[in-house]
């Protein structure tokens, strides 16, 4: 048996024969069993470490930054996604560790403001990305009337756990965080998953691995569901299977998967230069509506380029 013989249905209704369920445990096991490579999120310089040993490390230290200052945890959520996070977030996040130690979500919307633009924000953050910058703001105004007086880095926390731990992913869309422009089902979990939340985000890396290791070509909602039904199987915890896809993700697929989403955004922006329906780019290449947005046809990119130099 192979796993074109799984289908989705049958894990998400826990249907699977014995003979399934342990095809999928020896993957998984397989898969942790590989070593962390340069690329893999979570990699430490001089390592020699297996997948499953940084992923059991990622779960215990999974809230340790979001409880020393929620505010650099918010922003971290915000710029990961859609980013290569080893290249293009971890280190200003580390830095911002370093400048702002307890950081609030209180003072943190005092800098805003006090930045005013995203261009004068890339001080803070080091990323000149008016939606994003938009996004915390619009985050930080759902969170900081909840906090009422308090001004506390383990206040800012209790309050986003609190959060984490009442909203589900059914009620994402009726959720004030959940109906925020740019906010989709991985950034929402992620979110989530920084404040305490045993769940999974459907981002690139795990729906990549659901794919090629699965063969499960899956939306967002059943890559969540399927994860967390073989992590029963795994008798462990759906935060940890979601650490070892993001990692073999990030780390066994980079040279293949960047060369082949390089060549599919470059079919992308001819597509939107053509003004194509964003709907229609998505059936036909099936990247999400989130992925095709982040996507700027050549004019959109000089323009910003111009922006950005004056």
């Amino acid at each position: 048996m192979n796993m074109t013989a799984i289908s989705a249905k049958a894990i998400i209704n826990c249907s699977l024969t014995q003979t399934e369920q342990q095809l999928i445990s020896d993957t998984i096991t397989r898969l942790g069993r590989a070593m962390m490579t340069e690329s893999a999120h979570g990699y430490r310089a001089g390592s020699n470490e297996t997948i499953l040993a940084a992923a059991k490390r990622g779960v215990e230290n999974y809230t340790k930054n979001s409880q020393s200052s929620s505010a650099i945890a918010i922003m971290d959520v915000i710029l990961a996604a859609n980013r290569d996070y080893n290249k293009q977030v971890a280190k200003n996040v580390e830095r911002m560790r370093q400048l702002y130690p307890g950081l609030t979500i209180k003072q943190l919307a005092v800098m805003t403001k006090g930045a005013g633009t995203a261009k004068k924000f890339k001080d803070v953050w080091g990323h000149n990305d008016d939606k994003k910058f938009q996004t915390l703001k619009a985050v930080l105004a759902v969170f900081i009337p909840r906090l009422r007086n308090t001004d506390k880095p383990d206040e800012d926390f209790r309050v986003m756990s609190e959060w984490a731990a009442n909203v589900q992913l059914p009620a994402m869309y009726q959720d004030p965080v959940g109906v925020l422009p740019n906010i989709g089902i991985a950034t929402f979990q992620h979110l989530r998953m920084n404040f305490g939340a045993n769940t999974v985000k459907p981002d690139r890396r795990v729906k990549e691995v659901l794919k090629r290791e699965f063969n499960l070509r899956l939306s967002d909602e059943k890559s969540i569901l399927v994860v967390e039904r073989m992590a029963e199987i795994e008798k462990a915890t759906p935060l940890l299977i979601d650490q070892i896809f993001v990692k073999y993700g990030s780390g066994h697929y980079r040279a293949h998967s960047d060369a082949v989403r390089s060549a599919v955004e470059g079919i992308v922006r001819n597509l939107k230069r053509m003004r194509m329906p964003a709907a229609q780019i998505a059936k036909v290449t099936g990247w999400s509506l989130n992925d095709i947005e982040s996507v700027s046809h050549p004019a959109q990119e000089l323009l910003a380029t111009r922006k950005a130099d004056l």
